[in-house]
């Protein structure tokens, strides 16, 4: 399943829920994840991201078994780096 995003009052949780492929992040993820992030730096009144997973292990990293002998390696790359790059501008109180 593709990342949750879930907006509360003044919170935002985004939830990895590939708990069977220990959360490892498929080209199909980063888009969404990034979307998610994006969305919620749009708006002001959010205080705190929290980043979780589903099941035992938070993040294995990413799923180079979806991209070995794709095209697409080089834009997976791109975009882990975007997402990364979304989590930091992330304003904290």
């Amino acid at each position: 399943m593709l990342p949750h995003l879930d907006l509360q009052e003044h919170s935002a949780t985004i939830t990895l829920q590939r708990p069977g492929a220990a959360n490892k992040l498929t080209p199909e993820d980063l888009p969404v994840l990034i979307q998610h992030l994006e969305e919620v730096n749009r708006h002001d009144d959010i205080r705190v991201l929290i980043l979780r997973s589903e099941g035992k292990y938070f993040c294995s990293g990413y799923d180079i078994s979806e991209v070995q002998g794709s095209q697409t390696k080089g834009s997976s790359f791109g975009e882990m780096v975007d997402a990364f790059e979304q989590c930091r501008r992330f304003r904290s109180p």
